[in-house]
């Protein structure tokens, strides 16, 4: 199917007046393009001359529209109609990638406000027809339609905006940029195609590993390095966070897929807590720092003592724990789904009475942890405060780095680089 296009071209009265001196041009410019829709721009002179066109053409009065200027020497006018040219040329099922401006008559202010327009919303391509003039008239036989895509240079500028949205992680607006970018790719280079195809996928990547979906952010990352060979800017090759790290994704995925408790897991959480404070999320990277508490002491639970807290061997427990079991016959008592669970607290006394030190550092964090839970993200109305939130994050990292071996190696592979 044939894409459909749309012209928007300002329509001027002719040098002296004369409109021989533009009907050729102006017809030229319609017929070689064969737009589905027309948008003229006139004043109240050279409307004629749009009619004359129109007819000469055999466009069906469905196809075009007049969009009248009082003052064609009014600027801010020229740009009000010239913009409801546009709107009109959306209305009928056109995007902005499928319509030309053609600035080849009419008066300055009317020529500027078309390019001024396809600049500031997107248009495609820019156009007007040149030739060889005799006495300011384009001589007849040597005009020539030349085009340029203003959107080209906005494109470059769009990636540097999705970028720098990326470093701030506002994913929805990077991936919104890049998107509206996508509409223009039959305009675009091969390099600058390859550009736009691994942002968006390196978008995509961090934004799945941002919400923990690793294997989804790996498959991404794995796309985006098709296209590395072919990025020449340094700034957007460094946003590949490299086979490693791309490989230890995965490890991940694998993990959280088997809900299974382990030091990589609780790094990567951190990391993500880390960003929520960068962006001033304090109460959301609260939660995450309470959780991460949770879990530091269930992966002990789970890696040193084969117990599961979600889900607790009596029998286990009992054989562990020997007479110290009798303090926790009471506390051990099958939820409705039949199992025996315990929250964070018990974990740590749980693993106090087992004789791991670890077990002690719940008195430490009573604070930090009341202040969680008067959080307006958990049982009270107090919003969290940037030094608490830092405070806390601090005190987590310390605890993980002392409970788990190479925790800062596996904390930097869950950092964005």
């Amino acid at each position: 199917m044939p894409l459909k296009k749309g012209l928007l071209i300002s329509i001027g009265t002719g040098i002296g007046d004369n409109p021989q001196s533009i009907l050729h041009a102006i017809h030229l410019s319609i017929s070689e393009r064969n737009p589905n829709f027309v948008a003229f721009v006139v004043s109240e002179q050279s409307k004629k001359n749009a009619q004359s066109v129109a007819e000469e053409l055999e466009l069906s009065h469905n196809q075009y529209e007049f969009f009248e200027i009082l003052d064609p020497n009014d600027l801010d006018e020229c740009v009000q109609k010239t913009e409801e040219g546009l709107k009109w040329l959306l209305s009928q099922g056109l995007g902005t990638h499928e319509i030309i401006a053609d600035f080849t008559s009419g008066t300055k202010p009317m020529s500027s406000a078309m390019v001024l327009i396809a600049f500031q919303k997107d248009i495609a391509s820019l156009s007007y027809v040149q030739g060889k003039r005799e006495k300011g008239i384009v001589k007849k036989g040597t005009e020539k339609v030349v085009s340029f895509r203003p959107i080209i240079s906005k494109i470059y500028s769009k990636i540097d905006e999705a970028y720098n949205s990326l470093l701030i992680y506002q994913f929805d607006i990077a991936k919104s940029i890049i998107k509206n970018c996508q509409s223009f790719k039959d305009l675009m280079s091969e390099d600058l195609k390859a550009e736009i195809d691994y942002l968006e996928n390196i978008i995509n990547g961090y934004h799945s590993w941002d919400l923990f979906k690793h294997h989804e952010a790996k498959d991404f990352f794995d796309k985006a390095r098709i296209f590395l060979k072919n990025i020449k800017r340094k700034d957007l090759t460094n946003l590949y966070p490299g086979k490693e790290i791309v490989r230890h994704l995965g490890y991940l995925g694998n993990l959280i897929g088997k809900k299974e408790k382990n030091p990589a897991v609780v790094a990567d959480l951190l990391a993500n807590a880390s960003r929520r404070i960068k962006e001033g999320k304090y109460d959301d990277a609260t939660a995450r720092l309470y959780r991460i508490f949770e879990l530091i002491g269930q992966t002990i639970l789970f890696l040193e003592y084969r117990l599961d807290s979600s889900d607790l061997d009596l029998d286990e427990i009992r054989n562990k724990l020997k007479d110290k079991f009798r303090n926790w016959k009471d506390v051990l008592q099958r939820d409705t789904d039949g199992k025996i669970k315990i929250g964070a607290r018990k974990v740590y006394e749980l693993l106090d009475d087992l004789g791991h030190p670890i077990g002690k550092k719940v008195e430490l964090f009573k604070r930090l942890l009341a202040q969680r839970n008067n959080s307006i993200l958990a049982h009270g109305l107090v919003p969290i405060r940037k030094e608490k939130a830092k405070e806390f994050f601090e005190k987590i990292f310390e605890l993980c780095k002392e409970t788990f071996d190479a925790f800062e190696l596996l904390y930097q592979k869950s950092t964005f680089p």
